[in-house]
C-alpha cells in the first residue's frame, strides 16, 4: 500500500502541473506532499526485498514525476530495478525507464540491463506496445544514451503497431533519435507527418516530381 501512496503522489502531480501556479523567478512551487513521498520512497527501500516488480515500476515513475532525483533514493531504486528486471512485463519496464530517463539516471550499465530484458526477449516484443517503445526511447534520449540496437529494436516495434500510434508518441520517438544523432526510420517520419500534418502524400508526390 506504500507504494501505491507514492504512485498516486506522482499521479496527483502529473495532474496539477500544467495548473501549478508560479512562484518568484518562474520556478515550479513544489506539491505539499513531496516530503511524504520522499519518506514513502525511503520506507520501500527499507523493505525492498518484499516489494513486487509491479511495486518497484510504479515508484520509479513516480519519483520521476515528482523528481526526486536524491542520491539515497534514486540509486538504489535503480539498482533494484535491475534485480528484479528479468520478472518484469514490458509496461513495468518501460515504466522505470521512464522514471529513470526523466531524472536523467546516469548508470548506463543499469539502462543497458533493462533494455536487454526487452529486446532480447520475444515474448516481451510482441506484449509491448507502440506507447512503451516510444517511452522508451523518449527516455534514452533524455539519457543521451547511444544505443543503435536498442534504438532499431523500440523503432521495429513501433514500425510493426503503427496504426496504434499516437503523434506525440511518434514525435517523441523522432525527438529521441535526434537527441542521440540516430537516424529514424523513413516510415516513422512518414506516418508522423501523414498523422499529425496530413502531408505525407504530398511530401512524396513532390519527390516523385523532383526525380
Amino acid at each position: 500500500q506504500v507504494a501505491q501512496a507514492l504512485w498516486a503522489c506522482g499521479r496527483m502531480v502529473a495532474f496539477e502541473d500544467p495548473l501549478r501556479d508560479k512562484i518568484e523567478f518562474g520556478s515550479e512551487m513544489p506539491p505539499p506532499y513531496l516530503p511524504y513521498a520522499k519518506k514513502y520512497a525511503s520506507f520501500l527501500l527499507s523493505s525492498k526485498d518484499d516489494l513486487s516488480p509491479k511495486d518497484v515500476a510504479q515508484s520509479i515513475w513516480a519519483l520521476g514525476r515528482l523528481k526526486i532525483s536524491d542520491n539515497d533514493i534514486l540509486e538504489p531504486f535503480g539498482e533494484l530495478a535491475v534485480k528484479i528486471s528479468s520478472s518484469c512485463n514490458s509496461q513495468e519496464i518501460a515504466n522505470i525507464l521512464w522514471g529513470l530517463g526523466t531524472l536523467r539516471y546516469d548508470r548506463g550499465d543499469n539502462v543497458a540491463v533493462l533494455l536487454h530484458r526487452i529486446c532480447t526477449s520475444p515474448s516481451l516484443r510482441e506484449e509491448c506496445t507502440s506507447q512503451e517503445a516510444a517511452n522508451i526511447m523518449y527516455a534514452l534520449g533524455r539519457m543521451k544514451i547511444h544505443d543503435k540496437d536498442a534504438f532499431d529494436c523500440f523503432s521495429s516495434i513501433m514500425m510493426d503497431r503503427l496504426s496504434d500510434a499516437t503523434p506525440q508518441g511518434i514525435a517523441n520517438a523522432l525527438w529521441a533519435h535526434e537527441a542521440v544523432k540516430i537516424s529514424p526510420p523513413r516510415g516513422l517520419l512518414d506516418c508522423w507527418a501523414k498523422k499529425k500534418l496530413g502531408i505525407v502524400g504530398l511530401m512524396l508526390k513532390k519527390e516523385d516530381e523532383e526525380k
